[in-house]
């Protein structure tokens, strides 16, 4: 129920980067891979680098700085009982 409201209130607010599309509605790990796909394209066409790095955060959640992650959350205006 929590992560159903934070969801839609992030959403809601667009506190989340347009560009992160895992764990999204409508959005798919495929459609990462279309965008990676398209910049090494036009790179390329404009003999320009493309570079990428990628990042595993398995467990993500269960490492974070909880203290720091309620601080976040105060800071981008979570004033309600979900924050309590």
């Amino acid at each position: 129920m929590i992560n159903n409201q934070l969801y839609w209130w992030l959403e809601s607010n667009k506190i989340l980067n347009p560009n992160q599309a895992e764990f999204r509605t409508g959005q798919q790990t495929e459609d990462q891979l279309f965008r990676l796909s398209q910049k090494v394209i036009d790179g390329y066409q404009k003999k320009k680098n493309t570079t990428a790095v990628f990042g595993d955060l398995q467990q993500a959640y269960d490492r974070v700085w909880r203290k720091g992650l309620l601080w976040k959350m105060r800071e981008v205006g979570t004033h309600s009982r979900l924050y309590q």
